[in-house]
């Protein structure tokens, strides 16, 4: 995939608790396969799309605490401390 998108400017980022995604240069898979999925953008995302993307982090942990309580730390939009 990495030799495919490259060419096309496409970026990469695995989707996992680090906030903003960081960009990767390789496409691979997560070996704990925690992380499976990834997002592929076709430029570099800017600030909006970050804002946005905690927005729904928030927002998604909020729905997640009212169904089942706290969630860990590295799952509610908060950087671990």
């Amino acid at each position: 995939m990495t030799a495919i998108l490259a060419p096309l400017g496409y970026c990469w980022f695995r989707i996992d608790a680090a906030e903003p995604l960081e960009p990767r240069t390789v496409i691979e898979g997560d070996l704990s396969y925690a992380h499976m999925n990834g997002l592929f953008a076709p430029e570099e995302p800017g600030p909006a799309f970050w804002q946005a993307l905690a927005g729904w982090r928030m927002s998604i942990a909020e729905i997640g605490r009212e169904a089942c309580g706290p969630l860990p730390r590295a799952m509610d939009g908060r950087a671990a401390d």
